[in-house]
């Protein structure tokens, strides 16, 4: 079940939240960011990509120009738009 949340998830998607952060604030020429986990869960993957572009205007989500075969999930939750959900 992709909703499925418990302590341990939470705590995966804070600690892979805040890598997120710092690897867009660490490196001064930052430009693309690539976010990916291994997870099933929403709470690790759609809700950490709401949550950090809540709050980083500055960064856009895009979909992959690579992989174009690979059906997305791209579960629309947590305020993601629809074309935020179905770059992911």
């Amino acid at each position: 079940d992709p909703m499925f949340c418990n302590d341990r998830v939470k705590s995966l998607a804070e600690f892979q939240l805040k890598a997120l952060k710092h690897a867009t604030t660490a490196f001064a020429d930052v430009t693309r960011v690539v976010y990916s986990t291994c997870s099933m869960y929403v709470e690790e993957n759609e809700l950490v990509v709401q949550r950090f572009l809540q709050d980083n205007s500055g960064w856009v989500l895009v979909a992959p120009k690579c992989l174009t075969s690979w059906q997305r999930r791209g579960i629309q939750v947590g305020g993601l738009s629809e074309e935020q959900a179905n770059a992911l």
